[in-house]
């Protein structure tokens, strides 16, 4: 019996306890820096390849944004040098702000596999607005590219 009531003072102590502490607030929203063009790859990957090995793998770092002026959904996308990058995951098509990281030169391409309609050069920091070039202009036009 005693054996019993320990075990229920237990359980009511560690359940005073779970609900005496506060949960913690939700983390502030990180604010998108648009020129954050040189990021680093990430340290590991869902196959947690050492941060070594990812370097090896990726040369060179593009910035895209679904809207002008570095806004909207936005990702940093990493390729290596030379090869084309056929768009996929949402963002075939709907590229409004490129960037490649500095020292990159790319081509962008109307076609995956980078054929079709291009256009060249694009260089660091990029073109904020794929309105404002090419006729018929770029807007949500980008399929692949390719960057040296």
């Amino acid at each position: 019996m005693k054996t019993t009531s320990t075990f229920i003072t237990l359980a009511a102590s560690f359940a005073a306890l779970a609900t005496a502490a506060p949960s913690p607030a939700p983390a502030p929203a990180q604010a998108v820096n648009h020129l954050a063009f040189n990021v680093p790859a990430p340290e590991k990957n869902s196959t947690s390849l050492d941060a070594r090995d990812l370097h090896k793998r990726w040369d060179f770092n593009v910035y895209v944004t679904e809207h002008d002026n570095w806004n909207g959904r936005n990702e940093v996308l990493w390729w290596n040098r030379g090869q084309c990058f056929s768009l996929g995951n949402g963002w075939d098509n709907i590229i409004t702000s490129f960037g490649p990281q500095e020292g990159i030169t790319c081509t962008i391409y109307d076609e995956h596999n980078c054929v079709g309609s291009q256009y060249w050069p694009v260089r660091y920091p990029g073109i904020p607005n794929l309105k404002n070039i090419g006729n018929p202009n770029w807007n949500d036009r980008i399929s692949s590219w390719r960057c040296e």
